[in-house]
């Protein structure tokens, strides 16, 4: 998979898998760097083994279980004018086109970052 500025990634970052925007690959190996390493837009640097899935359409990246504009996504389909069908776990869904897309949790994110409340304790 050869990496660009400007495409979209998904990949490993302290055990969780995040979405970001690439915005520069170094792929020299040189006295500071010990291996090819991807800077994201929102400054996590990562090392290219570390990308999971590139694509310069975000929706490419987008997953059963993630999280889109705050809709669990528990099913996916396109139709042919590029919008992005989510059928979310209550039967609503949501058409969206890539510009509509405001933000994406991945499913390993909320996983790690999620409280859950206990009653019965």
């Amino acid at each position: 998979m050869e990496l660009e500025k400007n495409m979209y990634a998904r990949y490993k970052y302290h055990c969780k898998q995040k979405i970001g925007k690439i915005y520069s690959v170094n792929l020299s190996k040189d006295i500071f760097m010990t291996d090819n390493l991807v800077i994201l837009s929102n400054e996590d640097v990562v090392k290219v083994s570390d990308i999971l899935k590139a694509s310069y359409n975000l929706i490419d990246l987008i997953k059963i279980g993630d999280y889109v504009n705050g809709s669990p996504v528990c099913h996916i389909s396109e139709d042919g004018d590029g919008r992005i069908w989510l059928y979310t776990g209550n039967n609503y869904i949501y058409g969206f086109l890539e510009s509509e897309i405001e933000d994406i949790v991945t499913k390993e994110q909320f996983d790690i970052e999620k409280y859950l409340v206990r009653y019965d304790v």
